[in-house]
């Protein structure tokens, strides 16, 4: 029973261990990476993780009050390992943040606005609809809206209502076969306000879901003057399904590696991974919900708690003009994704 014991708790560690440091271990069986199966599963849902080995090290506590000396000394070393273990994952759930802002004003400097509002939401092919995306879009002043598996009739819909409460949109959309699945359509809505916008030509159109626009002007218009406006990129990589692994790694590869092509960026959506995903692509794009205190609250799946959800529809930036303020994850409709709310300001670059 002893023996029994002790191998089910080298095995928990090394589990547990190869959660937190994918690598560390020499064993071949193990994957070293966060983009491989089933860690890229795993690492997706951070929360979960940190709570289950917190669940475990308490249990394992507990059950140093009833045994022998040698079993004791056993347990100590197994709590020990599961312990670094549970402040590796927790420590970036504290770093990201948990926190969710509430008023989505924009910033004004001498009479000009100083920030941009951002909705990103996967409405899965309509189940959450315009009427339920409207009043969020002119309750908070949004200026740029990504939707995810949202067909251009839609989006041209949502900008025709928006139009009807004195909001222009510009609307752009990848061009998907009518006859094609929703989940490959995806819509980008611009203010007019904001400036005039363009379809760029750019290594993330290879992508088929993808949506890339740039400023006609370098700066804004009216009241976003002082703005230096920024590319935008809308992205949605295939989900890491196991059978499907390498199409995701290549796809967000290609993504992430957008964050080292391009000055004042900014690329939102369903990213169907997270910072940690990004991280192991060696991405250097800055999170901007992470930066404004709520990166760790989870979007999808809406019929877990956003406590135990996976943080996959993002807003990135390039880390030197702009900056997360705020940030919001919000629940309307039926899909099964929840939407993220981000204000970024406007920041002096630091280089260049």
């Amino acid at each position: 029973m002893f023996i029994v014991s002790v191998v089910l708790l080298a095995i928990i560690c090394i589990l547990a261990l190869a959660t937190a440091l994918p690598g560390i271990l020499p064993w071949s069986f193990l994957p070293v990476s966060y983009l491989e199966f089933p860690l890229a599963q795993l690492i997706a849902f951070r929360v979960p993780l940190f709570l289950g080995i917190c669940v475990v090290a308490i249990l394992l506590l507990l059950f140093l009050r009833f045994v022998g000396i040698l079993r004791k000394l056993v347990s100590v070393v197994a709590l020990g390992i599961l312990g670094v273990t549970a402040f590796i994952h927790g420590y970036p759930i504290w770093e990201r943040g948990l926190n969710q802002a509430s008023d989505f004003t924009l910033p004004v400097t001498s009479q000009t606005v100083n920030g941009i509002n951002m909705l990103t939401y996967n409405t899965l092919g309509g189940a959450t609809t315009m009427e339920d995306i409207l009043p969020v879009v002119l309750e908070n002043e949004v200026q740029v809206i990504s939707l995810i598996e949202t067909t251009s009739a839609d989006a041209k819909y949502l900008a025709a209502m928006l139009a009807e409460h004195g909001q222009e949109f510009q609307v752009f959309h990848n061009q998907v076969a009518p006859t094609e699945p929703h989940f490959y359509s995806t819509a980008l809505l611009v203010a007019k306000e904001l400036g005039e916008y363009q379809i760029l030509n750019h290594d993330l159109n290879a992508l088929d879901t993808s949506v890339v626009v740039e400023p006609v002007q370098k700066h804004g218009s009216g009241r976003f003057a002082s703005l230096t406006l920024p590319q935008l990129a809308v992205v949605h990589p295939i989900a890491p399904m196991p059978q499907y692994m390498p199409y995701w790694t290549q796809e967000t590869k290609q993504v992430y590696q957008a964050c080292a092509q391009a000055q004042n960026f900014i690329m939102l959506g369903d990213f169907n991974s997270t910072i940690d995903h990004q991280l192991a692509h060696d991405g250097q794009c800055a999170d901007a919900a992470s930066e404004a205190g709520a990166g760790a609250i989870g979007t999808w799946p809406v019929a877990a708690p956003k406590l135990l959800g996976t943080p996959i529809d993002r807003v990135l930036h390039d880390g030197n003009y702009w900056e997360g303020v705020k940030a919001r994850v919000i629940e309307v409709g039926e899909s099964d994704h929840r939407g993220l709310l981000v204000q970024l300001q406007s920041r002096t670059p630091q280089n260049g």
